[in-house]
Parts: structure tokens; C-alpha cells; sequence
């Protein structure tokens, strides 16, 4: 099992760049695009791990505390090394659990009604950049679950 250190060093200095050169290979995304599947995979990497479900043990007054804020309620519900660490359900949780935030947020303060019509229409609007999204969430979800397991 290794640490916090083990497992962003991991991903960022090795899993990133193998990834975004098969991404730029592959795909040919756009400059947005690029750079948003690294932002993605670095704050995958080093807030919204599978071990999220530890967020709560994190000192809150740090820059670690704070990024992972979200996911402190989170923490409190699942037990580590429990769904959070099965590959894609994990990443569907975590995924499942920030979206649900944001919408929250939204729909209290900006809508005040309940609709899932801005969320389709988001969707529609940013379907390439969403699915560049999600795939920088599994790949670094899938370097963390490499790591584990050695």
C-alpha cells in the first residue's frame, strides 16, 4: 500500500505524461482540451483520490484541507478502502458526489427551482470537454488502484 507522497509522485511524473502523449496521439484534442484533461488529472491526482474517503483526517487549515472540502461529508460516509477504491464505481461516487454539490449550489442559489434541463443542456453544450473530463478522472483513479495493489 503506499502513501499520499507515492502515489501523486506516481501519477503526476509518469501516468501524466504517458497519458496526455496518448491523449495527443490518439485524439488530437484541442489546446482546451489538453489542458484541461491535465488540470483534471493533477487535481484527480493530489484532491479527489480514492482515498477521499479519508478526507476528514486532513488537516482542514492547509491547501490539501481545503481542496478536499467537499469531500468531507463524503468521508463520513464510506469506510476507507471501501467503494472508493473499486475501480470506475469509485470514480463514479466521487464524481456522482461533487456534481451533486455543484448542482445544490446551484439550484439554491442561482435557479431557487429544481430542473436537471441546465445540467442537459451543460452536457450538450460541453459533451467533448465533459468526456475529456472524465477520462482524466478514471486514468489517474486507475494509477492510484495500480499502486494499492502492488
Amino acid at each position: 500500500m503506499s502513501n499520499y507522497r507515492s502515489h501523486t509522485l506516481f501519477n503526476l511524473f509518469f501516468l501524466l505524461p504517458l497519458s496526455t502523449l496518448s491523449v495527443f496521439y490518439f485524439f488530437v484534442p484541442s489546446r482546451f482540451n489538453l489542458l484541461l484533461y491535465i488540470g483534471t488529472f493533477t487535481y484527480a491526482t493530489c484532491f479527489m483520490t480514492p482515498d477521499a474517503d479519508i478526507a476528514n483526517k486532513i488537516k482542514l487549515l492547509s491547501l490539501r484541507g481545503v481542496m478536499t472540502l467537499p469531500f468531507r461529508p463524503y468521508s463520513m460516509l464510506f469506510s476507507h478502502r471501501g467503494i472508493s477504491h473499486i475501480p470506475i464505481i469509485g470514480t463514479l461516487t466521487r464524481i456522482g458526489w461533487i456534481c451533486g454539490c455543484f448542482f445544490l449550489i446551484y439550484t439554491f442559489i442561482y435557479n431557487h427551482t429544481f430542473s436537471f434541463h441546465p445540467i442537459i443542456e451543460f452536457y450538450h453544450t460541453h459533451t467533448l470537454s465533459i468526456h475529456y473530463t472524465l477520462s482524466a478522472l478514471f486514468v489517474s483513479d486507475i494509477g492510484h488502484l495500480i499502486l494499492d495493489k502492488k
